[in-house]
């Protein structure tokens, strides 16, 4: 019976583990116990005989039922089968035939990816415990971008939702927001999956002088990993609108002549094709050359169409001794700030006084001198003279007085001159008399 048992002895491999080396004392001493005729997996005739995984060891007198180095410990049960020492259900390990090293008790989280041991060799396809994270963020624009008209340079706060329901999370990740052709805008999701992305529109984003509709896409990632990006036109919200163009318009006609200490009225009309008039920056001012000589204010009739006036004192201007054209502009800024000239101004300014022509005497004089001079006696009737007097505006009025003389207490004219035809002034002036001391020159 020794010779036996040390067969039973030599069947067991060191590697396979004190276990099974004590299965095996067990079943040495079972033998002992019934005197060698039955052992605890039973005597057999042939393999038949033995239970699923074990062999009829023919060596050994009565044959017995053994395990083979090969097999497993203790035999498979509930449909397992033995390979290379560990017991494997069918599917392919989608229950573990031992204890699991995690608390999962004996169930994956997810189908391993090979055969387990009664131990898992290696990872399983997904986390224990739990599913795993797979599926990207939620993103929703929530500043809407039609709702608002830009200017060059300015500074815009745009405001996005980035949200993980159910999943791993958005707090800390940095989102990114993109234009084609420029550098990324960057954020930091906070608490609530809020990302504020500041963007300001320099000149690659909005090009000087023209409007642009500026499309971006949203890219938001979860703690776990996954991305989504809300792509451009995903969203109509998702749009900066920028004005860059000015505004046109025109100068209405300035009818007459004006005084060099008139205040001007001036008046036009002004447009923004996709801008925006009223408020904001909208403004007019009136230029002469490069000077500021006046301002006023625009009235709209519709958010892009208007009409504006403007006032230019000319008083405060200096102005050269002639009469003629006096050019100037007008420079319209819309709300946005954008700035266009209108040129081709001009308003008629008289800054010269009279112009006088011949003075012709109608009164026969008393006594005409060499030279051609003409003398008059003090005493006796009217003297009868014309002169002609122009002026591109017009001449309001003639006064004539002898040399010393005062005007009225009133400031009038002591002898005012009557119109004619052909800007023609006729005059009848009484003589001053013998009691009035004359220089005996040209009266004025």
């Amino acid at each position: 019976m020794s010779s036996a048992l040390l067969l039973d002895l030599r069947a067991w491999p060191a590697f396979v583990g004190l276990r099974r080396l004590l299965w095996a004392f067990a079943l040495a001493a079972a033998a002992l116990a019934t005197g060698c005729k039955e052992a605890s997996l039973g005597v057999c005739a042939s393999a038949a005989d033995c239970q699923s995984g074990a062999t009829c060891d023919q060596s050994q007198s009565p044959a017995v039922c053994v395990i083979p180095a090969s097999g497993c410990t203790p035999l498979c049960g509930g449909g397992a089968v033995c390979v290379a020492g560990s017991c494997v259900t069918p599917d392919g390990g989608g229950h573990d035939a031992g204890n699991d090293a995690g608390p999962d008790a004996g169930h994956d989280a997810g189908t391993d990816g090979g055969a387990d041991g009664g131990h898992d060799g290696g990872a399983d396809g997904g986390a224990d415990g739990g599913p795993a994270d797979t599926t990207g963020p939620a993103i929703d624009v929530l500043t809407d971008g039609r709702a608002t008209l830009y200017g060059g340079a300015a500074v815009v706060d745009i405001t996005v939702n980035i949200t993980d329901p159910g999943g791993s999370g958005t707090t800390g990740t940095t989102a990114k927001l993109l234009v084609t052709g420029h550098a990324a805008f960057t954020a930091t999701v906070g608490a609530g999956g809020v990302a504020n992305f500041i963007v300001t529109l320099d000149d690659a984003l909005a090009p000087p002088g023209q409007n642009t509709q500026v499309f971006f896409s949203i890219e938001g990632r979860d703690l776990a990993g996954n991305v989504t990006t809300l792509g451009v036109g995903a969203t109509p919200k998702a749009v900066i609108r920028v004005d860059r163009a000015p505004p046109t318009g025109t100068i209405d006609p300035v009818a007459g002549w004006h005084t060099q200490v008139e205040t001007l009225n001036l008046t036009g009309t002004v447009a923004d094709p996709g801008g925006l008039l009223g408020g904001g920056k909208t403004s007019v001012t009136i230029l002469h050359g490069a000077a500021e000589v006046g301002s006023g204010t625009v009235t709209t009739a519709t958010a892009t169409t208007g009409t504006w006036s403007a006032q230019v004192d000319l008083s405060a201007l200096v102005f050269p001794a002639t009469e003629g054209a006096w050019a100037f502009s007008a420079r319209l800024t819309d709300a946005s700030g954008n700035p266009g000239t209108v040129s081709g101004g001009s308003a008629q300014v008289d800054a010269a006084g009279p112009q006088f022509g011949p003075i012709t005497l109608l009164t026969s004089d008393d006594y005409t001198q060499p030279d051609g001079g003409h003398l008059f006696k003090a005493d006796g009737g009217v003297l009868a003279f014309t002169a002609q007097v122009t002026d591109v505006s017009g001449v309001a009025g003639v006064c004539a007085k002898y040399l010393g003389e005062a005007s009225l207490p009133d400031g009038g004219c002591p002898h005012a001159a009557t119109p004619g035809a052909a800007n023609v002034w006729s005059f009848a002036r009484p003589r001053p008399g013998s009691a009035t001391a004359l220089s005996g020159a040209t009266p004025p």
